[in-house]
């Protein structure tokens, strides 16, 4: 945007990176700032859509639609992402083994 105030903000981690990169592939232009808007860049519940399963494919999560609409910047879906993935190795933490504990071992 011509009339933006403060420096473009890009992407700093690799799930920002991404995401800004699906965001491009999608609405057909490149060097976001974080917190550019989905929709108001031009995208829509088809292109949203298409947004959770490339987001899906890409990170293994499963992503309801309604998480583009909650989180429509890159800075917002990369943090509910990262999340994501962090809940998902911190459930698996416990479980590490259990399966295979040898009988009568402490």
């Amino acid at each position: 945007e011509s009339d933006r105030e403060a420096p473009l903000q890009p992407p700093r981690t690799a799930t920002e990176l991404a995401v800004a990169e699906i965001f491009g592939a999608l609405l057909g232009r490149e060097n976001f700032d974080v917190n550019d808007d989905f929709f108001a860049l031009g995208g829509h519940s088809l292109l949203a859509v298409r947004l959770c399963s490339r987001l899906r494919q890409q990170f293994d999560l499963e992503l309801p639609l309604i998480r583009v609409f909650e989180y429509p910047s890159i800075e917002a879906l990369a943090a509910h992402l990262d999340a994501e993935l962090l809940a998902r190795i911190g459930a698996g933490v416990p479980d590490v083994g259990e399966d295979e504990r040898i009988e009568g071992e402490i």
